[in-house]
C-alpha cells in the first residue's frame, strides 16, 4: 500500500510540474499575442489552468497527509523566482523604469512586474494587472511620491486592490 502511494504521490507530482509549465507557456503566449479575441482565448485557458493546478496540489497535499508526509507549501518558491510588482503613477514612470532595469542587471531571482513592458498592446489592463496582484506576485513595491499621493488614477485602484488581498489572508 506504501508503494501505492508513493507512486500516486509521484504522479501527482509530476502531473503538478507538466501543468505549471503549461501555465508559464500560456502566460507567455499572452506576453505574445496581438489579436485580443486569442488574447481572451489564453486568459481563460489560464485560469481554467490555475483552477486545475489547485485541485491537483490539494490532492496531493492530501494524499501526503494520508501517507504522513510533509505537505509542502501550496506555492513553493525555493527555486522560483520571487514575483515582484512595480507600483506607481504614470508621472512616476521615468524612475520606475530605472528601478525596473536596475533590478534586471543585478542578477537576482526574481521577475518584475512593470505595467510598461509586461502588459501586452490591446491587453484589458484592468483585468490583467488584478489578476496579476491576485494569484502571480509574491511582493508589491508601491512607488508613493508628491505625484502619486496627489492624483486619482489607476495607482490608487492598485493599491486598493493590494491591500484587500492582504487583508484576506490569514496572519
Amino acid at each position: 500500500m506504501a508503494d501505492y502511494n508513493a507512486g500516486r504521490i509521484k504522479s501527482l507530482e509530476k502531473l503538478l510540474n507538466n501543468a505549471n509549465s503549461l501555465k508559464d507557456a500560456i502566460k507567455n503566449s499572452i506576453l505574445t499575442a496581438t489579436n485580443p479575441k486569442d488574447v481572451a482565448r489564453l486568459q481563460q485557458d489560464l485560469e481554467q489552468t490555475d483552477e486545475h493546478i489547485r485541485g491537483i496540489q490539494k490532492d496531493l497535499n492530501d494524499m501526503k497527509r494520508q501517507a504522513g508526509t510533509p505537505v509542502a507549501p501550496v506555492n513553493p518558491t525555493a527555486n522560483q523566482p520571487l514575483k515582484v510588482f512595480l507600483c506607481h503613477a504614470k508621472e512616476d514612470a521615468t524612475t520606475v523604469r530605472e528601478f525596473y532595469d536596475w533590478l534586471g542587471n543585478e542578477g537576482l531571482n526574481l521577475t518584475t512586474f512593470f505595467d510598461e513592458e509586461d502588459i501586452p498592446v490591446g491587453m484589458d489592463w484592468n483585468y490583467f494587472i488584478q489578476r496579476s496582484l491576485r494569484e502571480d506576485m509574491d511582493l508589491v513595491l508601491a512607488f508613493i511620491s508628491s505625484r502619486s499621493v496627489i492624483k486619482e488614477g489607476y495607482v490608487n485602484k492598485e493599491l486598493s486592490v493590494t491591500l484587500d488581498i492582504a487583508q484576506e489572508k490569514p496572519e
